[in-house]
């Protein structure tokens, strides 16, 4: 638990620059190994039919190893914590998913348990800290020849005069 908790500050801080791929094939090499023991001591006595391997496989690549990819690229642009709300959000998602496609039943426990995760939610992705605007830079032709014209005038502000330092009247 305190695995899952951290690894999306782990990914964010240490390992931001390498690729989600490489990052999801061996987190899920490694879960594979470690699990093995306890697979092969607890394996069936009868192989499974084909349908349910293909079913696993579904499940393995499409909801395990596409989904962390995912949620890496996720990390990657938005930040470990706004990130790491869709896992409070996943459940919800799953419980509304099963009652539109498997006919279960919504009980009002349920719809409050979703409110309250979405009204939790909405504030853990809300922008923090108050807005910045941008301060104007003022404008010069010598800024202008340095930056290859890429500088544009900007209205009101005085002009820097040769020999000033930009801080005022001087």
């Amino acid at each position: 638990m305190l695995g899952y908790a951290t690894a999306p500050l782990i990914a964010a801080r240490h390992l931001k620059d390498v690729p989600s791929l490489h990052l999801t094939a061996s987190g899920l090499t490694l879960a594979a190994l470690v699990h093995a023991p306890a697979a092969i001591a607890g394996r069936p006595d009868e192989l499974p039919s084909g349908e349910v391997f293909a079913v696993l496989t579904g499940l393995g690549v499409i909801c395990t190893a596409i989904a962390f990819v995912a949620f890496l690229e996720l990390i990657k642009e938005v930040g470990p914590t706004r990130a790491s709300v869709i896992t409070y959000v996943n459940p919800a998602i799953a419980v509304a998913a099963g009652a539109l496609f498997l006919d279960e039943t919504l009980t009002p426990g349920v719809i409050a348990a979703f409110a309250l995760i979405l009204a939790g939610s909405v504030p853990a992705t809300a922008a923090t800290g108050p807005s910045r605007r941008a301060r104007p830079v003022p404008w010069s032709t010598r800024q202008t020849s340095r930056a290859g014209g890429r500088v544009e005038s900007l209205a009101g502000l005085p002009e820097e005069r040769p020999g000033s330092t930009g801080q005022g009247d001087g």
